[in-house]
C-alpha cells in the first residue's frame, strides 16, 4: 500500500490487528465533534469497532487509517 493510496472504511469492513492477532468489525461511524472557527471548520469521525477480546471500543477514523497505513491493522472490506 502506497502512502497516497486512499483507504476507505465501511460498515461491516472487518479488521484483523497485526500486533495482538485480535478481530475486529467496524460497526457505526460517527461525526463526534463539529467545529467551525473563522471560516475552517473540521469534523472528528469517530468508529465503533466490536472486537473479539476487548469487545467495544472506539477510534477516530484518522487513528485507523494511520494504523492500516502502518501495517498495525489489515482491512478486509465487507463482501
Amino acid at each position: 500500500m502506497g502512502i497516497n493510496d486512499t483507504i476507505v472504511l465501511n460498515i461491516g469492513d472487518i479488521l484483523y490487528d497485526t500486533v495482538s492477532r485480535d478481530v475486529g468489525l467496524l460497526l457505526r461511524r460517527t461525526n463526534n465533534v463539529s467545529y467551525e472557527a473563522c471560516s475552517d471548520s473540521y469534523e472528528v469521525w469517530v468508529w465503533e469497532v466490536y472486537w473479539i477480546r476487548e469487545h467495544g471500543t472506539h477510534y477516530t477514523e484518522s487513528g485507523l487509517v494511520n494504523m492500516v497505513r502502518s501495517g498495525h491493522l489489515i482491512v478486509h472490506a465487507r463482501i
